[in-house]
């Protein structure tokens, strides 16, 4: 279903790196993002279901960093470059949504997304709240060691 998939990885040392399947050097994974397509404007069950190879919004459906890498910077620099990179590769993409726990909607916001509400989508006991974003510009790299963003199986 995930149309598109990034990895976060450290900077290698020196002969330990592994290659990764688009060539590039990765020592650690340390994150991802995913995502599908769809002509949706709105999120809804079936929205965050299905991929729409021609869809124009952009669903944003997992955002996850290890804990010993959090609070560095990393999800922010990550999600913009997925967010980029997909829009690169689908310029036609003017949207991307996404639907998380209250604790998260600041973080979402500080990376751009503009709060819409609560969502319609039930997924477990927790409410859910939708975020939207419709542009965005490159941001700085993080401080860290993290230096590669790998799209994966696009």
């Amino acid at each position: 279903m995930t149309a598109f998939f990034m990895v976060c990885c450290t900077k290698p040392a020196p002969d330990t790196a592994t290659e990764t399947s688009a060539g590039l050097q990765c020592a650690t994974p340390v994150g991802f993002c995913n995502g599908t397509l769809t002509r949706a404007d709105t999120l809804t069950h079936e929205s965050m279901d299905h991929h729409d190879a021609d869809g124009t919004t952009l669903i944003i459906q997992s955002v996850t960093v290890a804990p010993e890498y959090r609070r560095r910077g990393v999800a922010t620099h990550m999600l913009r470059q997925y967010i980029l990179y997909v829009r690169h590769q689908r310029p036609e993409i003017s949207k991307t949504l996404l639907i998380c726990k209250k604790h998260l909607i600041a973080f979402y916001q500080s990376c751009g997304f503009t709060y819409e509400g609560e969502s319609p989508i039930v997924h477990g006991q927790d409410t859910w709240h939708t975020m939207s974003m419709e542009d965005m510009t490159a941001p700085p790299m993080p401080e860290g060691g993290v230096d590669a963003y790998v799209p994966v199986g696009v």
